[in-house]
């Protein structure tokens, strides 16, 4: 190339065969079989990564790898280790719907913080539980409906989840809270049906907002 420099870009070429192509923009100075391979190939390369900055490439990218790693979670499952483990299968939930919003929504950079959900729900015993379950509920619905143009693709045939679903859990935590501490805990009990409800009522709008579908 004419002065060791590529003449298009001005790169510092390595060689100064004029068969050659540009290893910096792909630049050809004399079309041949030989370069018009590089050619392609840097042209495909520019592509991919023209591709990869695109922000619905990324969030397609996003869906996929989501829906490689998690899966549809039965009604049994959810009542059974709820009960089973005594309440704690109800922190492994927050955790892992906060880890699935989190991949998935590739354009929001207030993620949520899994091990903020740890600490401060040993701090207050429990009470942030509430907060998180609410806040996730509701990041779930919004997200949604800011990728409503998928509904008709990744969604077609999942449930669609009731959009005051954020509302409903924050105050029936309030309510069945209110109602186990003037009952001086005696009617405590109504609190674990209520805890099932909520796990399985997000567990399907989180399955709903990143499209994870039943098995056949």
């Amino acid at each position: 190339m004419k002065g060791n420099t590529c003449p298009y870009c001005g790169a510092p070429s390595k060689t100064t065969s004029t068969s050659d192509v540009c290893e910096f923009c792909g630049y050809s100075l004399k079309p041949n079989k030989n370069n018009q391979d590089k050619l392609a190939k840097s042209k495909n390369n520019s592509n991919i990564k023209a591709s990869s900055s695109d922000p619905s490439n990324l969030q397609d990218i996003s869906f996929k790898l989501i829906k490689s790693k998690y899966s549809y979670e039965s009604n049994f499952k959810i009542i059974a280790l709820t009960i089973i483990t005594c309440g704690l299968y109800y922190i492994y939930k927050l955790l892992n719907w906060a880890e699935i919003l989190n991949e998935a929504d590739v354009g929001n950079n207030s993620k949520i913080d899994k091990g903020s959900i740890i600490l401060f729900s040993i701090i207050t015993c429990g009470l942030a539980t509430v907060y998180y379950h609410y806040k996730i509920a509701k990041q779930s619905i919004d997200f949604a409906n800011k990728t409503r143009d998928y509904n008709n693709t990744l969604r077609e045939g999942i449930q669609k989840p009731i959009d005051n679903l954020p509302g409903i859990i924050l105050l029936g935590w309030i309510f069945t809270w209110s109602i186990s501490l003037f009952s001086e805990g005696e009617a405590s009990w109504i609190i674990t049906p209520f805890v099932i409800w909520s796990i399985i009522a997000v567990q399907r709008a989180i399955e709903y907002t990143v499209g994870i579908k039943k098995g056949i």
